[in-house]
């Protein structure tokens, strides 16, 4: 029996079941690395304000990076949305633009003192569409922009010098859980399952059932043709028992995965206005304000009282205790320290340093991803197993 049909069709197979979902979640995974990155990014930009919006409006040409939060006014000639806050109106271009919605906080604005996570089952990606589909947009919704501004004919305006390179969230609940929100919920829940794994699916079933067709024409082909109903099977194989235990086990640990990658986001975002993510030295906010860490033996019993929360990850602890790191806004005579006047940096605390729960969670992470990929071969291959035996007493 020749073999080359037989390593045709495992190597389409390969192509159709792993190579192509497989750059399918590397394009989604890095495609919300870029968001995340760029939401954190605007935190880090300085907020443009009434002054310089008058000093810099008559000058002409490029203004610099900034961000605006505020609402959006109104909409003109379909690309030029106008914004405002309490302090000003000005606008975007948002011709050849993505925009984000956000989806709504949920338990994520609470008011408690240590902030509460939605479990992963429960939330949603943000939506992402490119400026030309979106629908009508009600007045008075609350916007994030975050970009190039110019100045041009006496105004300011966003406008990206390439295309794709204005940040543009919509969002609903408070405007100081946006980063929080943005980082937490951005991100696909399976990278597996992304847009071209439906059609690359599909191509691989039906490459199976045409190999199938050919060889069952030959006797001496029976077992290729087997094999080539079980390759046309393979997308539905997980979801039987007893592989389907497999399964389950694969998606709880894959969402703990996710869960403890985003924790590790989270926590790692005071770091992000230290050089080197050196706490020991106090960095200038774009405000003017003063950030820095404090580090105590035991958790502060008037935190919230200066407006700080607590910030823990599922990993804490699990290496013993160590210093609680509270970071904020530096005063002269206080104490603690306290929230910015910029809604966007955080008044955080956690119970050991940022970088060693980041990288716990990070280890931990990857070995439940390394878990997950072996429960899924596992089922998979055990339900294979049993479809091939099955096949064998049908095909004669």
């Amino acid at each position: 029996m020749d073999t080359l049909p037989v390593t045709v069709l495992l190597a389409l197979s390969a192509v159709f079941y792993l190579a192509i979902p497989g750059v399918g979640a590397f394009f989604v995974r890095s495609r919300w690395r870029v968001f995340r990155n760029a939401v954190i990014n605007a935190s880090l930009s300085p907020k443009i304000t009434y002054r310089q919006l008058r000093s810099r409006a008559g000058e002409g040409g490029d203004i610099g990076d900034f961000r605006f939060l505020g609402v959006l006014e109104a909409i003109q000639d379909d690309d030029i949305i106008w914004l405002k806050n309490d302090e000003m109106v000005l606008s975007a271009d948002m011709q050849g633009e993505r925009v984000y919605l956000l989806p709504s906080p949920s338990t994520m604005d609470s008011d408690s003192r240590e902030e509460m996570n939605e479990s992963v089952p429960q939330n949603e990606a943000p939506a992402v569409l490119a400026w030309e589909k979106m629908g009508s947009l009600p007045e008075g919704v609350q916007i994030l922009v975050s970009g190039p501004l110019h100045a041009e004919k006496g105004r300011v305006i966003f406008r990206s010098g390439q295309s794709g390179n204005l940040l543009a969230v919509f969002y609903e609940g408070g405007t100081d859980s946006i980063l929080r929100r943005a980082v937490w919920n951005g991100r696909q829940r399976n990278e597996y399952w992304n847009l071209l794994t439906p059609g690359s699916l599909a191509g691989g079933m039906l490459t199976g059932m045409i190999f199938a067709y050919f060889f069952l024409q030959d006797p001496l082909f029976r077992i290729p043709a087997i094999l080539s109903v079980g390759v046309s099977l393979a997308p539905l194989l997980p979801l039987f028992p007893p592989g389907i235990l497999f399964f389950i086990l694969y998606r709880r640990f894959w969402g703990e995965a996710r869960l403890l990658r985003a924790e590790r986001d989270l926590v790692r975002l005071p770091l992000r206005y230290f050089r080197k993510g050196n706490i020991g030295e106090d960095v200038v906010l774009p405000n003017g304000e003063t950030y820095g860490c404090r580090t105590f033996r035991e958790m502060p019993k008037d935190f919230a009282g200066e407006g700080g929360r607590i910030r823990s990850t599922s990993m804490a602890g699990k290496n013993g205790k160590g210093f609680f790191h509270w970071f904020g806004v530096i005063t002269k005579d206080g104490e603690y320290p306290v929230r910015s006047s910029d809604p966007l940096v955080e008044s955080i605390i956690t119970p050991d340093h940022p970088d060693k729960l980041a990288r716990a969670c990070e280890s931990r992470a990857r070995r439940l991803e390394i878990l997950s990929i072996f429960l899924f071969g596992t089922g998979f291959l055990v339900n294979l197993l049993i479809a091939l035996r099955g096949l064998a007493r049908i095909i004669r």
